[in-house]
């Protein structure tokens, strides 16, 4: 196998890594998501505590509303009993009394409207808490699979780490040393086929003479343009 098969071979497996590490690194990202069921938790509880405090305000409308009760009754009973007889202090009777009942009006309004707010609230709540329940069974699928497919990967980097290491110790040193260089200041992309009698790295015309040891295989040949190591199949 010529030197420059070799190299080209090399870049092969080290495209291959990096499409699989790009592949982990997404499966990661995704692990580490959890946006979507946080957002769904925290609007559950929102309408928990809404609930709640709304609950609240329900059980403190009927309190007042039993101890509005408790007062006016016993005042009816002896305004209306004919036990008082005194102008004044039926009047006075007659006055706590409309004034009680018109308390206890608003108070069953109060309660009524509560009562509503109450049932709906406890509507949305119920939604939220079946609509989480989902995400987090379908949350728990994913982090299943992409677990199964994070291992999956790792596993194939691994052998092709270790082709890519065989690979490498077949090379010269200098060519080596050659190759890394490119492919830290040519974005990871250190080889360039021909095509069409063109460098596919920029798209430039090439030297049939270029061409031609580049066929060859013997020595490596970088494009005058953009210095990558051309290969020709």
């Amino acid at each position: 196998m010529t030197s420059t098969r070799r190299i080209y071979e090399l870049s092969l497996l080290d495209e291959e890594i990096a499409d699989k590490e790009a592949a982990l690194a997404e499966i990661e990202r995704r692990l580490e998501d959890e946006d979507a069921l946080n957002r769904a938790r925290e609007l559950t509880q929102a309408h928990e505590s809404g609930l709640s405090d709304l609950q609240r305000q329900q059980r403190e409308a009927d309190a007042l509303i039993s101890d509005i009760r408790s007062r006016l009754g016993p005042l009816e009973k002896k305004a209306y009993s004919g036990a008082v007889t005194n102008p004044r202090e039926l009047e006075a009777l007659e006055y706590e009394t409309k004034m009680l009942k018109g308390r206890l009006d608003k108070a069953e309004d109060s309660s009524l409207l509560l009562m509503e707010s109450v049932e709906k609230t406890e509507q949305t709540v119920g939604e939220d808490r079946r609509g989480l329940a989902t995400l987090e069974e379908q949350r728990e699928e994913e982090v299943h699979k992409l677990s199964n497919d994070k291992d999956k990967l790792e596993s194939e980097v691994s052998k092709i780490s270790a082709r890519r290491q065989e690979t490498a110790s077949s090379l010269d040193v200098a060519v080596m040393r050659l190759y890394e260089s490119l492919r830290s200041s040519r974005g990871g992309v250190a080889v360039a086929t021909i095509e069409r009698g063109m460098c596919q790295g920029c798209r430039i015309s090439l030297p049939s003479g270029a061409i031609q040891k580049a066929r060859a295989g013997r020595d490596v040949v970088q494009c005058a343009s953009c210095g990558k190591i051309l290969f020709t199949t």
